[in-house]
């Protein structure tokens, strides 16, 4: 039936990877490098030393093409064109389509069924469980202990945590005892350390960047075996700042932290 104004184009036509002849019969078809799995035989178009193939004198198994007989290296395969299947909804051969046809945006109003997300370098960022269950095994994370130390009065001391109990991703550094933020976002810190004093003020505060941002401010209690200070608190870093836990107290004396059973640890890790 003829048309009113410009007759639609329907269907694919396109000219494949060039192929090189050889002392085979078998050829693998590529577009742009990557497989092509063309739905049959004759919907190819395929020159050989000038002359069109018949349909007929040749196959095709997946995107593997066989034509009617062994070349060599004198012959020429001029072109192989597909001709699309006009008029027709095309069903992909299984694991046919390829990353190279897809989208770079995606977006599925439906379920999305994964078991691992990975980066583009192949890196598991997080895995999906029969449960529902998500790990993130590469979200930065540490905690480190204390060796024994002193506080000074009336002195903000940096804490002495050079035992690593875990540092998902290597951010901790035991030697400056200092955790470098290797991506932006919100972070959540925490820190306990105990001592023992008389009467007085005493913390534990974070610092970023060199700069004391947050204080929790406890009285000290002269108890045996000391008593806990503790504090924690969330922060948005952008990459590449630097937070370091520090210890305070004025009892009018230096103060010896116990240390026994890694009671004296502090931690944080990336909330997102």
């Amino acid at each position: 039936m003829p048309y009113i104004g410009k007759q639609p184009t329907i269907g694919e036509f396109v000219e494949l990877d060039a192929l090189t002849a050889s002392a085979t019969a078998d050829y693998a078809l590529t577009r742009n490098s990557v497989a092509y799995y063309p739905e049959t035989v004759n919907n190819l178009l395929v020159s050989i030393n000038g002359v069109i193939q018949a349909g007929s004198t040749m196959s095709l198994s997946g995107n593997t093409l066989t034509v009617g007989a062994t070349l060599s290296s004198s012959d020429v395969i001029d072109f192989v064109r597909v001709l699309g299947n006009v008029g027709n909804v095309v069903t992909p051969t299984d694991g046919s389509v390829t990353s190279a046809k897809l989208d770079t945006n995606i977006a599925i109003s439906g379920n999305l069924d994964v078991g691992t997300i990975r980066s583009t370098n192949g890196t598991t960022a997080a895995t999906i469980d029969s449960s529902g269950r998500i790990l993130q095994p590469a979200k930065p994370a540490f905690k480190a202990t204390c060796a024994a130390q002193t506080l000074a009065n009336s002195t903000h001391v940096i804490m002495t945590a050079t035992t690593s109990v875990f540092n998902v991703g290597g951010h901790y550094s035991t030697t400056s005892k200092t955790f470098t933020a290797p991506v932006a976002g919100i972070y959540y810190f925490y820190g306990t350390w105990f001592g023992s004093g008389s009467a007085g003020r005493a913390m534990t505060s974070f610092y970023i960047n060199g700069t004391r941002s947050s204080e929790h401010l406890t009285l000290m209690s002269n108890v045996n075996g000391g008593v806990p200070y503790p504090g924690s608190d969330t922060f948005q870093l952008s990459t590449g700042d630097e937070v370091q836990w520090y210890g305070y107290q004025e009892s009018g004396g230096n103060v010896a932290i116990n240390t026994n059973s890694n009671i004296t640890h502090w931690g944080g890790f990336l909330i997102g």
